[in-house]
């Protein structure tokens, strides 16, 4: 008998300045991000637990924020 498999996720992390223009949340912890950048212009990410109260996403991830 074999043991399952988890699915692999493409992760890509860079690191660039810009300003949060949208923000959506996903579940209770988690928030999709659409972020104006310079160097990339327009890009998205997924932030995990940037809903939570603790933790040190929740402000830098917050709309109109630049970070």
């Amino acid at each position: 008998m074999s043991t399952p498999r988890l699915k692999e996720h493409n992760i890509m992390q860079f690191k660039t300045d810009g300003i949060v223009i949208r923000q959506q949340k996903i579940n209770d912890n988690d928030r999709y991000l659409t972020i104006l950048t310079r160097d990339s212009g327009v890009i998205h990410a997924y932030a995990n637990r940037a809903n939570s109260i603790r933790s040190p996403f929740c402000t830098s991830t917050s709309l109109m924020c630049y970070s």
